[in-house]
């Protein structure tokens, strides 16, 4: 079991129910107030510098949770990590332990490192790139500008040098500059931010 899915077992074994063993933590962005999430909730954030911020909620009410014993845990972790990766690949960001909701944020140099300790997978990169690594194609994404107006595999082709986010799971993103187009099955919360309405694999043009 690698170094991530440890944390996520301990602290989301601990936030959530006893002890996390694979590692997710962390929100907050550039302008996204980490107590706007709620028990259960999770979001990324894409920072102007390319790094990668990541935050979760979780209930932390039980009696025998420990914040120190948790927070010991997590900082020894991201100290292995980095030992073997590089300096700072990941660093502990805000946490807070409010009305019985514990609140954690981690920043990571890149996607690599986001998907050696998370759960879900992030692809940030080119359209081509995308598709070269595999990803389903035969989908429709929405304008953002107009919802009404929809892409799809071709049109997507044709975009090839575009950026673009490829995220599974649930956790909303927030992207460093407007959305472009987004897929079908997510909500866009603003010009930066998408949030996937259940568990899936989402494009984001942006």
């Amino acid at each position: 079991m690698n170094i991530s899915k440890k944390i996520i077992v301990f602290a989301t074994g601990v936030m959530m129910a006893a002890v996390m063993t694979a590692c997710a933590f962390g929100n907050s962005s550039q302008n996204t107030d980490k107590s706007a999430l709620s028990a259960g909730a999770s979001s990324i954030e894409i920072l102007n510098d390319g790094r990668i911020k990541a935050s979760i909620s979780e209930s932390f009410t039980e009696s025998y949770y420990d914040v120190n014993e948790l927070l010991a845990m997590v900082n020894q972790e991201l100290a292995d990590y980095n030992a073997i990766h590089g300096a700072d690949s990941i660093t502990l960001g805000e946490n807070s332990l409010e009305n019985g909701v514990m609140h954690m944020s981690f920043i990571f140099s890149s996607a690599e490192d986001y998907n050696n300790y998370m759960p879900d997978e992030l692809y940030l990169g080119t359209v081509q790139g995308a598709y070269d690594k595999g990803y389903d194609f035969n989908r429709s994404l929405y304008k953002a500008s107009a919802s009404e107006n929809s892409i799809g595999k071709k049109d997507l082709l044709e975009r090839g040098s575009d950026r673009i986010a490829v995220l599974t799971g649930t956790s909303s993103i927030k992207l460093p500059d407007k959305i472009d187009y987004y897929s079908q099955g997510m909500t866009m919360d603003d010009k930066y931010t998408v949030t996937p309405d259940a568990n899936g694999i989402y494009f984001v043009l942006y």
